[in-house]
């Protein structure tokens, strides 16, 4: 047996790789628009940032969310010979972004294979070699989100080693390409079993949320991502009768952007969403609660929030408040919880506990803020 040791992953995280100094946020000889475009820098409260938009307002999400589907339905794992379907994929940087942790979880038969595999940042864009990978099989086991904690803990499984690894991950701007080739040396016979995988940043944005409806109300649970959007716009489409969405069990989302859009849907829609006195929602989670016209917490309800990681190395927290990193959830929140009251509970949010930690509201705070429209002792 071989321990493997697994930090908290960072759900619903904003990634921007960038080198520059810590203290370098604006383009101060910059003193217009067209001057900051230049620079590609972004244009906001009369100041050139240094800093690349993330592109909210200008996203076609239709034309993402189809193209999503076909890259979701293209990504798999072969394994053995038989081509799997990728069930999971999370890829989560450390806070000194020199290694990257990939996490992809696959299902054989009646058993998930979860494949962990580390990659030296440096090493994006060209062909590396690496033994620095771990299959774990166990029925049912799902790394990391079947489990709700403030931390994965240690989880000691069977490790298989690796061998004739290559890897190449391929980095163009916030864009990712992943594709890893191998044998897994499975017994002591030494025979191996070939594996590969091949996918994109969208794979990774999926989650594993999953929808269903019970009488009048949709339950949701899982990670939340370019999924859990499709799955809502089914449902107004399909049971448009449906106007209750409550979250169960969630640890937020693998893509912030998709989920305000999920979370934009669903008010424009008019949903009550609702969290039970046993649900456990975090994160993007709790964003996305937010959106309801109405919003029901049941007393006992978990409810997590923390900051997000990271921009020129700096956590949110110590971002400059007036920096165009904090726009879109900004105007977000703003728009659910209202002008004065969203932006005072986004930068709480952020105070509250690291990227990597979480802090669970207290009944008070939950009220306090508006979060809950209605709290049911």
């Amino acid at each position: 047996m071989k321990k493997i040791t697994i930090s908290y992953i960072a759900i619903g995280c904003i990634i921007i790789f960038s080198s520059c100094s810590r203290s370098k946020f604006v383009h101060e000889s910059v003193s217009d628009r067209m001057s900051c475009d230049e620079l590609n820098g972004t244009w906001y409260n009369g100041q050139c940032w240094d800093f690349e938009d993330i592109g909210y307002e200008t996203m076609d999400i239709e034309a993402y969310v189809d193209d999503a589907k076909l890259q979701i339905a293209r990504s798999k794992v072969t394994y053995d010979g038989t081509d799997y379907p990728i069930h999971n994929a999370v890829i989560d940087f450390p806070e000194d972004q020199k290694q990257v942790l990939l996490i992809i979880t696959f299902q054989v038969e009646t058993s998930f294979l979860t494949m962990l595999f580390y990659a030296d940042s440096k090493l994006f864009n060209e062909v590396f070699e690496s033994e620095n990978i771990a299959f774990i099989p166990a029925e049912g086991f799902l790394l990391p989100y079947n489990i709700l904690d403030d931390s994965m803990g240690d989880a000691t499984e069977e490790q298989a080693p690796i061998a004739e690894t290559q890897a190449m991950v391929l980095q163009d701007g916030r864009n990712l390409k992943i594709d890893i080739d191998g044998r897994w040396l499975f017994d002591d016979d030494g025979q191996t079993k070939a594996f590969s995988t091949s996918f994109n940043e969208t794979v990774i944005g999926m989650g594993d949320s999953v929808l269903e409806i019970e009488g009048d109300a949709a339950y949701l649970s899982g990670i939340l991502g370019v999924v859990a959007y499709m799955q809502i716009e089914d449902l107004i489409q399909n049971h448009p009768q449906i106007k209750t969405l409550v979250l169960t069990k969630s640890r937020g989302s693998v893509d912030d952007l998709i989920n305000m859009h999920t979370g934009r849907m669903l008010r424009r829609n008019g949903f009550t969403t609702k969290v039970l006195s046993n649900s456990h929602i975090a994160s993007g989670a709790v964003d996305l609660f937010s959106s309801g016209v109405r919003r029901i917490v049941e007393k006992g309800a978990k409810i997590g929030v923390h900051s997000w990681c990271c921009m020129k190395n700096l956590t949110a927290a110590k971002i400059p408040k007036e920096h165009p990193a904090h726009k879109h959830q900004l105007e977000y929140f703003t728009t659910m919880l209202g002008e004065s009251v969203g932006t005072e509970f986004y930068y709480y949010t952020l105070e509250s506990a690291p990227y990597n930690g979480m802090y669970y509201m207290t009944d008070e705070e939950i009220q306090e803020w508006t979060l809950s429209t209605e709290f049911i002792k």
